[in-house]
């Protein structure tokens, strides 16, 4: 904690906020967001009190001890913004950095939205549960058909959480591969090629987006899922009111059962965008590297034919050993290249093999709903038993006044 809290520092310390230096401000305004909304009004006052006086050892004190208190060591997002941020402090237009910067916001902005998303819909499960007599389980998706007694329309509501949840894993996933490609993109514009060559380098590049946009959408499923669980337990574990706690630890198992179940289906109906496509672009890339390699060999024979100039020989022949080796290193590349395409589709397998697992999880926190609805139940029994309890003493130690002849006499008027 002292480590990032020295390099806010730096970064407050620094020019960071001007428009030249537009990365290195975006992941400051992005830790800051984080540090003061995410870990409670005593880490955001210190951080206030840091960033009026950064050179105050007490003011660094103080935030690295607020930070050491709130757990932030195990906030694997922060964690990585403060590594991007090292070498942009160093070097605030570096390139280096630009895609791995631009993933990590990308990723925070959608934890954010998609925590938005989740906790408006355990708000709408709770408002109901408290409206209409249906069980727990039936509020949850794959159980809406199930609960009659709620309005259609807010069944509706309800079951729209898993579109909701997948246009925010699609959308990052896209802005995400966007910027990995922008420069690719935007070379293939710049380069002299035919027109035949260009449509196939388009095509490929074209197919290869929207491949690796499915498998980021798959990827960041889970890692949007496993922060957005850690926020729920962070959360939970500073509530201090027995009340509070019930709702979250409620909030909590329905978060956990929906986004497992989310996760389950789209694993189930996972296809990689592309897949077919890119096979006939790459047959038929190594079909044109056949035709190159065959040409120039044929050349090579040519050169060697006794009709040709000594001179024009020894040139040619060179510059055909050349090109075999540039040929040799492409065909490498290609194989490298191919070799991870092959992976990719490896991912899937065994994401797919960990459907059990989150059927487990699943199931699970399904048991935890009504566990926790129970422990809700006997607490509001329990506090009817002591209001009882407490209403008995009360009674208890009620007293009639005393009826003595003189107070008779006055509450008569008697002399």
């Amino acid at each position: 904690m002292s480590i990032i809290v020295s390099m806010l520092v730096n970064a407050m310390t620094s020019a960071v906020q001007s428009a030249a230096e537009r990365k290195a401000s975006a992941v400051y305004g992005r830790i800051r967001e984080r540090v003061t909304k995410r870990y409670g009004p005593a880490v955001a006052a210190r951080f206030a009190m840091l960033e009026r006086n950064p050179l105050s050892r007490e003011a660094q004190v103080a935030l690295a001890r607020a930070l050491s208190r709130s757990k932030a060591a195990r906030d694997s997002e922060l964690l990585k913004l403060v590594q991007v941020l090292g070498p942009l402090l160093q070097n605030p237009m570096s390139e280096a950095v630009g895609a791995d910067l631009d993933e990590v916001l990308q990723r925070g902005r959608g934890t954010d939205d998609l925590d938005e998303i989740m906790q408006r819909h355990v708000g709408l499960v709770i408002k109901t549960r408290g409206k209409y007599k249906v069980d727990d389980t039936n509020l949850l998706t794959p159980n809406l058909s199930e609960a009659g007694a709620v309005p259609s329309r807010t069944r509706k509501e309800l079951a729209g959480l898993h579109d909701r949840v997948r246009g925010v894993v699609e959308r990052i996933a896209l802005l995400i591969e966007n910027g990995k490609y922008e420069d690719a993109e935007q070379a293939l514009r710049t380069i002299p090629m035919a027109v035949a060559e260009r449509e196939k380098a388009e095509r490929l590049i074209a197919v290869d987006k929207r491949m690796h946009i499915s498998f980021q959408t798959l990827r960041t499923t889970v890692e949007f899922f496993s922060d957005l669980n850690e926020r729920m337990l962070d959360r939970l574990e500073r509530e201090q009111q027995p009340d509070r706690q019930l709702t979250m630890m409620l909030g909590n198992a329905i978060v956990v059962y929906e986004l497992a179940d989310f996760a389950i289906d789209y694993v189930h109906k996972f296809v990689a965008e592309g897949g077919p496509e890119l096979e006939a672009v790459q047959q038929e890339v190594r079909t044109s590297m056949n035709e190159i390699r065959a040409r120039n060999e044929a050349l090579d024979e040519q050169a060697r034919s006794g009709r040709i100039e000594e001179a024009v020989r020894a040139q040619t022949l060179q510059t055909i050993a050349q090109r075999r080796a540039v040929i040799d290193e492409v065909e490498r590349e290609w194989r490298a290249y191919t070799g991870d395409v092959r992976k990719l589709s490896t991912i899937v397998d065994e994401v797919r093999a960990k459907v059990p697992t989150l059927e487990l999880i699943r199931d699970n926190a399904g048991v935890q709903l009504h566990l926790v609805q129970l422990i809700a139940l006997m607490r509001f029994l329990k506090q009817n038993t002591d209001a009882i309890r407490g209403t008995l003493i009360v009674l208890q130690s009620l007293r009639l006044a005393p009826l003595t002849v003189n107070r008779v006499r006055r509450l008569i008027g008697s002399p």
